[in-house]
């Protein structure tokens, strides 16, 4: 017996991404709902702090900062109708803030999705006659996170196969309802849940059995209008793995609790406790003991001679401080992230600024190499679909180019102090006559050092014709 679309989903995708549910765990850490295992007595001493959620939170740090530097800032194609309709959907589609959302999501969650469409609009033409206009649409679509959201399934070629997103609909009677849409390279087929199965449900003016041609002009598939990103991953799979996966949100319940355990040693320096020997207590009217009172201006005193007043010394805050700058640290080291930039501490300036950010930088690139040509597949999908369903004749075949912007970001005051640097190294250069260390430097380009011996034969060839 054939196996039927939805096992086969439902085969495949948990196959594929049998840890799913980690998501809710990543998605709420950078949101800030950590955990706050604290115990009975650490409530007793924090009385009136723990009402409120506590966070420091490094994973949003580490994922912000991440997705910052991976900015897309545009795309480079040769071809002005095709850069005409780009610059135009990059508006349109408020691109520039939501490559910001997607690069974040896909560094929390290991993988994203955008979702493709065309959205139909009226309006009226030069005569004022009623005409039907549409333009590409780009909405983001959460990853499957084993209860909702977007799944990809790769076929052997290593091609994307299908995509399908689930999610609940709460209807009127507030009960909810479970939707499922496949989408395939030639069509779209729309799904409802009922009991165990699922039955076609298809949107006004589809037909009966859900199924929606995806196709271009000449009947040819359209493809898959979903475009799936991936943070890269460690193995052969085609899906990535979240940055706050392997060891950070163990880091993070750390550095929480070790500052529970700061403000508990402040609380004990700023109130200390007191010790009293040979000291009579006073009794309330049960007949139990009253606490000794003690504060600023107050008088400890006794009539017994032998009755002592003392305090126990608060313990020294300094390895704790000590620990959670280490914990950070292993944290900006294990995600590549520089420590200046979660842990709050001095931040470094010119040339140590630049190989502080060294990591960031080299993480950024390799991002823009992964992402760079998931976007692109998103554009020239674009540019299918609006051929497809509206009026454009834009070249399929152009080459499009994703650009993003320089993930080293210096300062005014940096770039200064490392040019200063530069100019020094270079001027030592000149020094120098063997092409060979030249080269050893590591400084100079081929070309440059080629054009530095040229130009010390040249002025050698001068001063020996002018002596």
């Amino acid at each position: 017996m054939a196996e039927s679309l939805h096992a086969k989903i439902e085969r495949e995708r948990e196959a594929a991404l049998p840890e799913a549910a980690a998501l809710a765990v990543f998605r709420n850490y950078a949101q800030g709902k950590q955990d706050q295992p604290l115990s009975a007595d650490q409530k007793r001493h924090l009385a009136g702090l723990t009402k409120h959620r506590f966070a420091d939170n490094v994973c949003h740090k580490v994922l912000a900062i991440g997705a910052s530097r991976l900015e897309l800032t545009g795309f480079a194609v040769d071809n002005q109708a095709v850069q005409t309709f780009l610059a135009d959907l990059w508006t349109k589609t408020h691109l520039a803030d939501l490559q910001y959302d997607i690069h974040y999501a896909t560094l929390r969650d290991g993988n994203h999705a955008a979702l493709l469409g065309w959205r139909v609009a009226e309006g009226l033409d030069g005569d004022g006659n009623e005409i039907q206009t549409g333009r590409v649409v780009i909405q983001r679509e959460r990853w499957w996170d084993g209860a909702s959201g977007m799944f990809v399934a790769y076929g052997d070629d290593g091609r994307p196969a299908y995509a399908v997103k689930e999610w609940e609909v709460v209807g009127e009677s507030k009960r909810s309802t479970k939707r499922r849409t496949v989408y395939l390279p030639d069509h779209i087929e729309r799904y409802v849940q009922e009991g165990q199965g699922w039955r076609p449900f298809p949107l006004e003016g589809e037909d009966a059995t859900g199924i929606v041609p995806w196709v271009k002009k000449d009947g040819s598939p359209l493809g898959i209008p979903i475009v799936h990103f991936a943070n890269g991953s460690d193995d052969d799979a085609p899906y990535g793995v979240s940055d706050l996966d392997g060891g950070v949100i163990g880091l993070q319940d750390q550095i929480n609790d070790l500052h529970w355990d700061i403000v508990a040693a402040a609380r004990m320096a700023g109130y200390q406790m007191y010790t009293a020997t040979g000291v009579p207590a006073e009794k309330n009217a049960d007949g139990s003991s009253k606490p000794l009172r003690v504060g600023p201006g107050f008088l400890l005193r006794t009539d017994n001679p032998n009755g002592r007043f003392g305090v126990l010394q608060a313990g020294d805050m300094s390895q704790l401080i000590a620990t959670l700058r280490m914990k950070v640290r292993t944290v900006a080291a294990n995600t590549m992230t520089p420590e200046h930039d979660i842990g709050g501490g001095e931040w470094p300036s010119g040339v140590a600024l630049l190989r502080a950010d060294m990591p960031a930088v080299v993480k950024a690139e390799r991002g823009a190499r992964s992402l760079g040509p998931t976007w692109e597949t998103a554009m020239h999908r674009g540019t299918e679909i609006a051929n497809a369903y509206g009026s454009e004749r834009l070249d399929e075949d152009a080459l499009i180019t994703a650009e993003f912007a320089d993930p080293a970001r210096l300062d005014a005051l940096a770039k200064a102090e490392v040019e200063k640097v530069e100019l020094a190294n270079l001027a030592a250069l000149q020094l120098i006559d063997d092409p060979v260390l030249l080269r050893l430097s590591g400084l100079l380009t081929e070309e440059q050092i080629t054009e530095m011996t040229a130009d010390r034969t040249a002025r050698a060839a001068v001063a020996v014709a002018e002596f």
